[in-house]
């Protein structure tokens, strides 16, 4: 989570609060983490290989899976603005870390906002702005999770995430999509992986994923599965380590969030990387596709085919002397 120096909320039109976020932040960065005691967040963690989504087409699976990841803008009791990512689930709810609404201590939030398809930083037109009750409709500060209910209807065009009932080894690839710094959507791959922790509660989930403030809460996707294993919530910045809170505690602790079926592994190859890899007509978009294959596909017969082309399409492409 980020916050802010007192500024103007404006329910309808974030606008103005949404321009020149990045500034703002890099300022404050640079001055003093004293300033803010939750600035601390803010501090990169990873070497920033994150990619603007707006790179990916929007039938790409990575675009598709992050329709329904978004901004939560809150504005807290003492005048405050602050933002963390949240994902949209079933029921026109979202899921959000419970340090960015209802708040904690004396930082309580008093009035909250979903804000849905701001994929491009020179865009603002086309974004959505959704209404969020800051009272939960469920809390759990052990897990760091809060439900929340959003007025609108915004699942009617943004879809809802997969929220995945099982646990991930080190070494498993994990996409990371968030609102780092408050900007544009971002996704986090390079480097983004299950990782050994240091920390010994089974809670937390260590990932190696590009992280900065205004991620807290943004989701881990299992990109053979497409469902969320986890959600971003701290880092030990002197191990460089992130953790996040495994999705598998969340359920087990929820009464009203409901796990979703998980493809039986070997089942075969996942259908969007298939045509991610099939619809690709420039050669940079079909290397990406095939990396995505040979790195994440359940199937092992397809992950080893996907190598070799992969392969055979990198030496192709590399320049001869």
């Amino acid at each position: 989570m980020v916050r802010r120096e007192p500024l103007a909320y404006d329910d309808t039109n974030r606008s103005d609060v949404t321009k020149g976020i990045q500034m703002r932040f890099i300022l404050a960065l640079t001055a003093t983490v004293t300033l803010f005691p939750l600035i601390a967040a803010a501090r990169p963690i990873g070497e920033n290989n994150r990619e603007p989504i707006s790179d990916y087409a929007p039938e790409s699976a990575i675009a598709l899976l992050g329709r329904a990841v978004g901004r939560i803008d809150m504005l807290f009791d003492n005048g405050t603005t602050g933002f963390c990512t949240a994902v949209l689930i079933e029921g026109d709810r979202v899921l959000t870390a419970d340090y960015c609404v209802p708040g904690r201590g004396d930082n309580k939030t008093i009035n909250a906002q979903f804000v849905a398809g701001f994929t491009d930083q020179n865009v603002t037109d086309s974004v959505d702005r959704y209404t969020v009750d800051p009272i939960p409709l469920e809390v759990n500060n052990d897990l760091n999770y809060s439900v929340l209910n959003v007025n609108g209807n915004p699942t009617a065009k943004y879809g809802a995430v997969g929220l995945g009932d099982y646990e991930v080894p080190v070494g498993t690839p994990l996409w990371l999509i968030g609102h780092p710094l408050g900007e544009a959507k971002q996704v986090s791959r390079e480097g983004c992986i299950v990782v050994e922790g240091t920390r010994t509660k089974n809670d937390f989930l260590a990932h190696g994923c590009d992280t900065l403030g205004g991620d807290s809460a943004a989701p881990l996707f299992d990109p053979t599965t497409g469902l969320i294993v986890g959600f971003h919530t701290s880092a030990d910045a002197k191990a460089g380590v992130n953790y996040a809170i495994r999705m598998s505690r969340v359920l087990a602790a929820s009464s009203l969030l409901t796990a979703s079926p998980a493809p039986a592994k070997g089942a075969g190859p996942t259908p969007h990387l298939l045509l991610d890899a099939l619809l690709a007509s420039d050669p940079a978009d079909l290397v990406d596709a095939l990396d995505e294959l040979a790195s994440t596909d359940p199937d092992t017969d397809i992950r080893a085919k996907a190598q070799r082309l992969l392969d055979t399409l990198r030496l192709e492409m590399t320049p001869q002397e």
